[in-house]
């Protein structure tokens, strides 16, 4: 049974005279996540933060801004659409939209030129490609509405493709538990601080939120042979704590090929032993952002292109 486990991503930070994105509502979000063809399975809640597992991935809201990520079929930016129409598109301070190349991109209900367009008719901005087109890519759009990110403004992105090894077996078995999952990941060791919500689904696949006052770790397994993936991003400042994770969960899943991305965030992982290809892309709203492919067949610079 094939799934594409492979996400898109929207951020969308709003204006400092905007009201609390909390203070909408479960209910509002919901409206903004059923947009993309999902729904809210689960939610919990701190002082700074509400992290909802979706029926495909997660949704993240903070007072100022947002972070949905969804895989599947679904269209993620229908959600900005309605987002951008209830709360006012000049509240509207930065977006930035991700999309991965998909396993069998003619199976989606959209394509990134699709969602650019839609995005485009809420706020300007510019769109890129990283990587060759014949090869794993990844598109990119960004708001040109000027704006400057706070010092600990930061994302780290690991996104692992053909996952193996005694794990990854596991999660493709027909009896599974959520407890034994969650000690198989060892994430409650290294994130003592933090509070866990996570989500089984049937007949495969598995989400992850954690949260700690305004930090967030979200993971979503996506086991089947046919497309596995594993995706795991976090706003964690500590660059240590960040590598020690993802070399866990490398060590876990021991992907053939991955993705390291990071958003005013380096991470200096080992290369077990694989040639990467990487670059760098500076954005005027104060962004820099990092692309690092690791695979045995690659070696050199990413192109980037504006589309």
């Amino acid at each position: 049974m094939f799934y594409e486990g492979c996400e898109k991503k929207l951020e969308v930070i709003v204006d400092r005279g905007c009201p609390n994105l909390r203070h909408l509502g479960a209910d509002f979000w919901q409206r903004v996540v059923h947009c993309a063809d999902a729904m809210i399975v689960s939610r919990m809640s701190n002082d700074d933060c509400d992290a909802y597992v979706l029926s495909e991935s997660s949704l993240f809201v903070w007072q100022d801004r947002f972070v949905m990520i969804t895989c599947g079929e679904t269209v993620l930016a229908n959600s900005l659409m309605l987002f951008a129409k209830e709360i006012g598109q000049a509240q509207i301070a930065f977006v930035s939209y991700q999309r991965g190349k998909e396993l069998l991109p003619e199976q989606q209900l959209s394509h990134f030129v699709d969602d650019v367009a839609k995005i485009k008719t809420v706020i300007n901005g510019q769109s890129y490609r990283i990587g060759e087109v014949s090869q794993r890519h990844h598109f990119l759009f960004h708001s040109h509405k000027q704006y400057q990110p706070g010092s600990q403004d930061c994302t780290s992105e690991l996104l692992m493709y053909q996952i193996r090894g005694h794990v990854s077996n596991y999660l493709r078995q027909p009896q599974q538990k959520n407890c034994e999952i969650l000690v198989l990941l060892g994430l409650k060791d290294l994130l003592p601080a933090f509070t866990f919500d996570d989500y089984l689904f049937s007949p495969l696949g598995y989400s992850l939120n954690g949260i700690s006052g305004s930090q967030y770790l979200t993971l979503h397994i996506t086991p089947q042979e046919s497309g596995s993936y594993v995706g795991c991003e976090t706003n964690l400042s500590d660059a240590h704590l960040v590598q020690t994770i993802f070399v866990q969960l490398l060590k876990l899943f021991d992907p053939k090929t991955w993705d390291v991305i990071g958003f005013n965030a380096t991470l200096n992982l080992p290369r077990f032993s694989v040639e990467s290809a990487s670059c760098c892309l500076d954005i005027e709203q104060g962004y820099q952002i990092e692309f690092n492919y690791f695979e045995a067949s690659a070696n050199g610079r990413l192109l980037i292109e504006k589309l």
